[in-house]
């Protein structure tokens, strides 16, 4: 149930970054199989540090397995924010 819900929160903070959704398609069966199977791309007039990017992309990989999980996020983004301080 985690890992959907951090797949969720990857969703919403691309939008919050970009201002729009990964996918856009007019189809729902359509935007459906872009989900399941086009990776993530991000607009090129948009700059973003790689550290968010990677946060990004690693929020949204297909497969739960290899998903980066909540504590993951949790624990790796402290321990940055702690190492600037």
């Amino acid at each position: 149930m985690m890992i959907v819900i951090c797949r969720s929160l990857g969703i919403t903070l691309y939008s919050f970054v970009f201002g729009d959704i990964p996918w856009r398609c007019n189809s729902i069966p359509v935007l459906y199989e872009q989900i399941k199977s086009e990776e993530i791309t991000f607009p090129t007039g948009i700059k973003i540090s790689d550290d968010l990017k990677e946060l990004i992309t690693s929020m949204l990989i297909k497969d739960p397995e290899k998903r980066i999980s909540i504590e993951q996020i949790r624990v790796r983004w402290l321990l940055k924010l702690s190492d600037k301080n």
